[in-house]
């Protein structure tokens, strides 16, 4: 598991150092306020643990290393190079030319994930018409529609699980191309009155601003407010991705994937319900997955599941897990225990957009080539359109396979279309075939 409570006491476990739960408690009670210390008994939520090994070899029990400090020393001189000395940047970047280009870089890169709502604001003035994002937000909401209808028919379900799941979903947040509190010129710099006007060089700039932002983190987590909006922790918007954010619960459609092969206005249906709209139902799907599902709207720990729904569940899991570990694509590689998550978002994402797709009654006959496919079919061969990609080179894939927390593209692409009986209708694939497995697993 990648994410998860753990308590201060047991971080120990994690760095492999004794003496780190210690430093651990002391520097987060630092920047908390006196009536709300924390003890080795409470508990802190942890991204990618396996980090912290690497923290606890760093600090543990010879934190005052001399050979520590010339490493961070070094780091920090390479960070502030490109601001700082044009020398060092041209040390960096032998070729000529290529210095000016690293030192526009940094100053971009910092202004983008510094102020990533007026990065993304721009981005969506200059690229993006109004109507490209109500069509977007609309395409959510009907996705959204249709997973609260999918519980109805999920009889493994009890009824008090249901209720809950359907009271989680409203309570998702979202934020398509921009935050809606976010969409005027004065709504911004209110959100960002704290950056107080740098002048100077870069340099000073660049600290001014890093000096504004620590203190705005360290009051928020001062404030008697025990939780703050996600919007305050600063999304990334130029980013071609999309995500959800378990801690603040709220899925995160940013404008740079709303372009071809996610998205095109104009085009049929069939198109963008494949590509940009299953991306949509992955990211909805993740708010009730295996790992990330049992946190509730304020990031704390809450398990809504009824006994026998959660077992329900974990069976189906399992049965997901077997189909990824043993497809023909996996080269070896058991996917479906090291990339559940992801599989199982991939999986109930394309169920939750093909029911909105459906809904629409879409009768439309699309040529793609000199070939003609009916807009289901479509649809389905929009949903692998996006993963297609190069085959990567062999050392990048012995690289991707210690990570493992996606599955390969193919797999991405065919697994989720094997698991879904529209898929084989559509195409007529043949009862016990590939494409037309007798086991199928019906997952959330």
């Amino acid at each position: 598991m990648s994410s998860n409570y753990v308590h201060f006491a047991d971080l120990k476990n994690l760095t492999g150092s004794p003496s780190m739960t210690g430093k651990f408690l002391h520097a987060v009670n630092r920047l908390l306020p006196s009536d709300r210390q924390m003890t080795v008994d409470d508990e802190i939520w942890v991204h990618h643990g396996g980090y912290l090994r690497y923290l606890g070899t760093l600090l543990g029990e010879n934190p005052e290393s001399e050979t520590l400090r010339g490493y961070v020393g070094l780091l920090l001189a390479r960070y502030l190079a490109p601001a700082a000395s044009s020398s060092i940047a041209s040390e960096h970047t032998p070729i000529r030319g290529l210095p000016m280009f690293y030192m526009l870089g940094h100053c971009i890169l910092n202004v983008v994930v510094t102020l990533p709502y007026i990065m993304g604001d721009l981005f969506v003035r200059w690229s993006l018409e109004e109507t490209e994002l109500a069509e977007i937000s609309d395409m959510v909401t009907l996705i959204r529609n249709a997973t609260r209808a999918g519980f109805q028919g999920k009889s493994w379900m009890d009824l008090d699980t249901r209720t809950r799941a359907v009271d989680r979903l409203a309570d998702l947040g979202r934020f398509v191309g921009r935050p809606d509190n976010l969409t005027t010129a004065e709504m911004l710099n209110q959100h960002y009155s704290f950056l107080a006007t740098a002048e100077g060089p870069y340099a000073t700039m660049l600290e001014v601003t890093r000096d504004a932002e620590s203190a705005r983190k360290k009051d928020l987590l001062k404030s008697p407010t025990p939780f703050f909006p996600a919007i305050n922790i600063e999304l990334p918007t130029i980013l071609v991705n999309a995500f959800y954010v378990p801690i603040y619960h709220i899925m995160v459609i940013p404008p740079a994937i709303m372009f071809a092969p996610f998205y095109k206005s104009g085009l049929p249906l069939a198109f963008n319900y494949g590509s940009l709209g299953h991306v949509i139902g992955h990211e909805i799907t993740h708010a009730f997955d295996p790992e990330l599902n049992l946190y509730n709207a304020s990031g704390l720990r809450e398990d809504w599941w009824s006994p026998d729904t959660r077992k329900a569940i974990d069976a189906r899991l399992q049965c997901l897990k077997d189909i990824y570990n043993q497809v023909p694509w996996a080269s070896g590689v058991n996917y479906g225990d090291t990339a559940v998550s992801e599989n199982f978002a991939d999986c109930g994402g394309l169920e939750r957009v093909h029911r909105a797709y459906d809904a629409l009654g879409d009768h439309s006959v699309q040529k793609l080539g000199d070939k003609s496919y009916s807009g289901k079919q479509t649809f389905f061969i929009t949903s692998c359109y996006k993963w297609c990609a190069s085959t990567p080179p062999a050392k990048y894939t012995e690289d991707m396979v210690k990570v493992k927390i996606y599955s390969p593209m193919k797999m991405r692409c065919n697994v989720p279309l094997m698991n879904t009986p529209e898929f084989a209708t559509a195409f007529r694939c043949a009862a016990g075939t590939l494409m037309n497995p007798k086991k199928r697993c019906d997952v959330f």
